[in-house]
């Protein structure tokens, strides 16, 4: 084996540790469930070897031991979160099988120091420790997949792949929450106390629609594109570059404490209209996806498993060179229309409008677009299996052109973005983003 190989220890199903009631064989999908592409939502932790664990796991350093350990707590962690065992409905294209069919569990032994591994990350070099390719369609029956790197060191990196079909972020965050406890803590999760237990009624608050409107198509996400994926890093320097540029200024709007999200979604909206201008497209739009959860109280969402996610567009029109504070200024606004009424009005059919237009205007050529994606307040760094916090956490972001992912950096301030782009776009991006904070944007 050459250094930095993943060699393949072990591939299993494993089942949840006790069976799903008769009363919960089948989950009803949502609205929202029904939109998102077929593709795998994918995440990686990565954990330094450590020689401070807990009472729970004081023989970490033995693979075998640690190996057992999650099994076993994950195996518990699928009886309470049962869709993840199952399969989708081929009759049905709006239900799951909660027939606990299980998950694909993958073990390897990674030869390599983590450290190298985190050091200068490349997403091509990452993928190797997901179970499955996150970029391709999902193919395969399992829901859920898990692959467990062992490295050389002592160090460990957990490689999550969950369908999107059936989870968003925040979903499975909560499942890997609830699995980090359980091992850390030993048992099943009796008189224990673990993170609030998944609701598993999305569809009961947005009920499924026709399939066959024109928005429910994923045609627009299957398109193959020979793209690149790259990490930038916002700073507290250069988000504090983002926030000067963002200020009033003498015939500007008046932009009113940006977050941080905001000011990086706009600066690479302000790139992404920058090639579209070069190509003569005047029109542009960015979206992002919105968690649904805090923005409606009226109906008990917080802890509601599922896509409860939806996308805003953004539109921008007019020639000339983009001013950032005015795009911070509009993303701004956009964002904040998202209240309990629009969501209303999205779950009644209104958001399929949306999405009519926004595909009816890429197909024509148009626009140029770019998304986005933030799982800055997931606490991500708090999924603790017993030997320690991560040291790094990883998204790796779908297949589709302009789409960038925000992770909030560990120190709780910055923001890591990857983006997926044309090799010649990104080029333009890179060449703005070294300037960033030693000249104007």
């Amino acid at each position: 084996m050459n250094a930095g190989d993943v060699e393949l220890i072990s591939k299993s199903i494993l089942k949840p540790s006790s069976p799903t009631p008769q009363t919960h064989k089948t989950l009803k999908l949502s609205f929202f469930d029904q939109l998102v592409p077929p593709f795998y939502v994918p995440v990686i932790f990565f954990y330094p070897a450590d020689k401070t664990r807990s009472p729970a796991l004081a023989k970490t350093s033995d693979p075998a031991h640690i190996s057992h350990r999650l099994k076993q707590s994950f195996s518990h962690a699928l009886s309470l979160f049962s869709a993840l065992a199952g399969k989708l409905d081929p009759e049905n294209p709006a239900a799951v099988q909660c027939c606990d069919a299980g998950a694909r569990f993958i073990e390897t032994r990674v030869h390599a120091h983590l450290t190298d591994a985190i050091k200068d990350p490349d997403m091509e070099n990452l993928i190797k420790y997901l179970p499955a390719d996150p970029h391709s369609v999902i193919h395969e029956s399992s829901l859920l997949a898990v692959q467990i790197n062992f490295f050389d060191c002592g160090g460990i990196a957990l490689g999550v792949c969950s369908s999107h079909q059936v989870t968003d972020g925040s979903s499975l965050v909560a499942f890997m929450l609830t699995w980090a406890e359980i091992c850390l803590r030993g048992g099943q999760g009796q008189d224990r106390k673990f993170p609030q237990r998944a609701e598993f009624d999305l569809a009961r608050h947005f009920p499924p629609r026709d399939p066959s409107d024109p928005g429910f198509s994923h045609s627009i996400y299957l398109k193959k594109e020979n793209l690149v994926t790259k990490r930038l890093v916002f700073d507290r320097e250069k988000l504090a570059a983002l926030r000067r540029r963002a200020a009033t200024r003498s015939g500007s709007k008046k932009v009113d404490h940006p977050t941080r999200v905001e000011l990086v979604s706009a600066y690479i909206w302000k790139n992404v209209i920058e090639i579209g201008l070069a190509k003569n497209i005047q029109l542009s739009a960015a979206w992002h996806v919105l968690n649904l959860r805090p923005r409606v109280t009226s109906c008990k969402l917080k802890n509601v498993f599922g896509n409860c996610i939806m996308k805003k567009y953004i539109y921008s029109e007019g020639g000339g060179e983009p001013v950032f504070r005015n795009l911070v200024s509009k993303m701004g606004k956009g964002l904040r229309e998202i209240d309990e009424e629009y969501v209303r009005k999205a779950g009644d059919g209104g958001y399929l409008d949306d999405l009519s237009k926004y595909f009816d205007l890429v197909g024509s050529g148009k626009i140029e677009t770019c998304g986005f994606s933030s799982w800055c307040r997931f606490p991500v760094y708090d999924v603790d299996f017993g030997w320690g916090k991560p040291e790094w956490v990883c998204p790796a972001s779908c297949p589709e052109k302009n789409f960038s992912f925000m992770m909030g950096a560990k120190d709780g301030e910055g923001i890591e973005l990857w983006i997926n782009m044309l090799e010649s776009s990104y080029m333009h991006l890179e060449n703005k983003f070294k300037l960033l904070g030693k000249e104007e944007i």
